[in-house]
């Protein structure tokens, strides 16, 4: 039972028993209704992260601070985002994948001028 029936069934519930006259309203409220940006894990493989987030949503720069997701993301390392693309139903996929980092046993050199 929807909000009009309910409040017609009150109206018309409540007139005198015996009387044949039945009153009606209508009542009309405003709703006002705001969508939150969302995002949940699609894909998790090594080194990288699928984000379906709601349609519109601004691409996260650091996706492992995100609270809702899982702590395997956060073990990731840093990522960068590769590509943005749009599912039927209309959300995002956004595509993670771990930031290039320096090549291991590379040697710093340091030069002093005096």
């Amino acid at each position: 039972m929807n909000l009009r029936s309910l409040v017609t069934l009150l109206l018309l519930g409540g007139s005198v028993a015996g009387s044949s006259v039945a009153h009606a309203a209508t009542l009309q409220t405003p709703v006002e209704v705001q969508v939150q940006g969302v995002c949940e894990v699609a894909a998790l493989q090594p080194g990288a992260l699928t984000l379906r987030c709601t349609a519109g949503t601004v691409p996260p720069t650091e996706p492992r601070l995100l609270p809702e997701l899982p702590a395997q993301v956060r073990a990731l390392g840093p990522l960068v985002l590769r590509s943005v693309m749009q599912e039927a139903s209309g959300a995002e996929l956004l595509r993670y994948e771990a930031a290039p980092t320096a090549p291991t046993g590379a040697a710093l050199q340091v030069v002093w001028f005096d």
